[in-house]
């Protein structure tokens, strides 16, 4: 491959490791195929197209040209962390691909889970989406310091394992990143900080790197009509632009939500804490106004046939 040249590359073991989760994942698949439904068939789809979007970074003229312009490095990196990682964890790969793994496999792994959440307590316990967050900022920080960068370019194991980690960790953060979407208020703020503290590292690596003045990467020295200072800033810009623009759309997503939720919250206790109206007493009888008098209606007594009713027919009959 000429200096500069866009091709096709051959990557057999970035290959190798994406069909073998694949077939671990479809594997992990099948056995809750019919339970899962079309809700299964979207996770599913989710995964592979992210691996497809792995496999096209790592093969596609975009890692040729990554040898020679950071910014085309920078690219692919995106690819890894924007593109690919919220379509594979949007289809549950950990909990899948854990499923289709031998029985000693997967008694390994709990020990590991449990080792992890003792470690964690021990250091009081900090959510998941921030433990996943910090892992995130610190493998990207960590593998864009110039020596590491650099040795990573001049060795491919070196380079495959800076892959494999932005990869992981990604995947990680945006597995957490929808847990949390899928619960109450405390998660939609948790992911609000979360998405926060990514902008905010992303807007200051990638000024440190569109900023510095000089080329802190000694294994490029430019290409395609670009020096290695101008190649430098335009791919720092990227890196503190696109993720940048990303993370605060969800950002505002999630912020919008957790004031939904808080409002619904402050309903639901307004209604349980106010008293229910008791139900009127029944009306008092109104008492009689005074007035007059009135004479009583005599009432006549038993008396013989007709007697009393015609005095003067009777005398008469005497």
């Amino acid at each position: 491959m000429g200096e500069g040249e866009a091709v096709w590359v051959l990557d057999p073991p970035a290959l190798a490791v994406a069909a073998g989760l694949t077939a671990l994942y479809l594997r992990g698949t099948r056995d809750r195929q019919g339970a899962a439904g079309r809700a299964g068939r979207r996770r599913r789809n989710a995964f592979l197209t992210g691996v497809g979007v792995v496999v096209l970074a790592s093969v596609s003229p975009v890692a040729s040209l990554g040898e020679v312009l950071f910014t085309a490095h920078m690219v692919q990196h995106l690819l890894f962390v924007i593109v690919a990682a919220p379509l594979i964890a949007a289809g549950r790969p950990f909990t899948t691909v854990r499923r289709a793994l031998p029985r000693p496999a997967r008694h390994q792994l709990a020990m590991v889970a449990r080792r992890t959440r003792r470690a964690r307590r021990r250091i009081g316990d900090p959510p998941p989406l921030l433990v996943a967050t910090a892992t995130h900022v610190a493998v990207v920080w960590l593998w864009h310091a110039p020596p590491l960068y650099d040795a990573a370019v001049a060795s491919y194991p070196l380079h495959l394992l800076e892959h494999a980690t932005f990869l992981a960790a990604a995947v990680w953060f945006w597995s957490e990143v929808f847990v949390a979407a899928r619960r109450g208020r405390r998660s939609q703020a948790l992911s609000t900080a979360a998405f926060g503290v990514m902008i905010a590292q992303g807007a200051l690596l990638g000024a440190l790197i569109t900023f510095a003045g000089r080329s802190l990467y000694a294994s490029y020295d430019g290409a395609l009509g670009f020096d290695a200072l101008t190649d430098q800033q335009l791919g720092g810009a990227l890196m503190w632009v696109v993720p940048g623009f990303v993370h605060g759309v969800l950002a505002i997503r999630r912020f919008t939500a957790w004031v939904l939720i808080s409002e619904q919250d402050r309903r639901r206790r307004d209604q349980r804490t106010t008293p229910v109206p008791a139900s009127a007493p029944p009306a008092s009888p109104t008492p009689a106004m005074p007035g007059p008098a009135l004479p009583a209606r005599a009432t006549p007594g038993p008396t013989s046939t007709g007697s009393a009713r015609h005095p003067d027919r009777d005398a008469a009959t005497r």
